[in-house]
């Protein structure tokens, strides 16, 4: 169970449903800020964040979040593309957390 403090020590129970739906929210924003190659890209990104450790890039694609080739990572990276400026604005908006 994911926790955040709130003030003076207070934890915050991070499951609750309104937490859930911010957090959908954010996937859902940094989706739309991805461009050509989103989908192998968002891929790319749960792997990194859910996986303890990662030795190379091929390695992304044998967690379960990923359900492309390995050959996608390298295309999402190499040929995807990134609205930087409206990632920065949705990390700024969500920085609360």
């Amino acid at each position: 169970m994911w926790q955040r403090r709130l003030g003076r020590g207070t934890l915050h129970t991070m499951d609750t449903p309104a937490v859930l739906c911010d957090l959908r929210l954010f996937r859902s924003a940094l989706y739309g800020c991805l461009g050509q190659r989103r989908d192998a890209q968002f891929e790319v990104v749960d792997g990194l964040l859910a996986a303890p450790q990662v030795a190379s890039l091929p390695h992304l694609s044998l967690l379960p979040l990923h359900r492309r080739g390995w050959g996608s990572v390298y295309a999402a990276l190499a040929e995807g593309r990134l609205d930087g400026e409206a990632l920065r604005a949705l990390v700024r908006r969500s920085a609360r957390y």
